[in-house]
């Protein structure tokens, strides 16, 4: 399967992000019990790890359609692919809110700096417009590829 540029900077962010964790989660112990000097900024970075593994990794699971689904109807056809498009553009919508909001966050909070990183607090609502965002992308696809499917089989 070929990957697009947007699948390996995603990956590219999933990875770093798991790496940055477990360097900092193995520089926190050695320094806090076996050096005796605890350092105060690698949980914050820690935590911005994680949040942006997740979003990320979220949009990565909706691209690969890999989250866990339980089918409750057994359709097949034109039904299946509609119901699916209905399920993709509700996602869309509850997307798109999300991405405005959680921008909106982003601007509100730009000036408010963590207290040990000084990094902007703007980072934490960045990971979930940027996550969301690209779930968006990946739903709009979907619920496009579902659209011609539709169409051309009715041809």
């Amino acid at each position: 399967m070929k990957k697009n540029l947007l699948e390996k900077i995603s990956y590219g962010v999933i990875v770093a992000a798991m790496l940055v964790m477990c360097v900092l989660y193995f520089a926190q112990v050695i320094f806090r019990y076996v050096l005796e000097l605890p350092l105060a900024w690698t949980g914050e970075v820690s935590v911005l790890a994680m949040l942006w593994l997740t979003f990320v990794g979220s949009a990565a699971l909706v691209r690969s359609e890999g989250f866990v689904s339980v089918p409750l109807l057994k359709l097949g056809g034109k039904t299946k692919i509609s119901v699916s498009l209905v399920a993709d553009i509700f996602a869309a919508v509850i997307l798109s809110v999300l991405v405005y909001y959680s921008g909106f966050l982003a601007f509100t909070f730009r000036e408010d700096i963590l207290p040990a990183t000084g990094f902007s607090r703007a980072l934490v609502y960045l990971a979930i417009c940027c996550g969301a965002l690209l779930m968006l992308l990946c739903f709009v696809h979907k619920a496009w590829t579902s659209v011609r499917t539709l169409v051309s089989t009715e041809e």
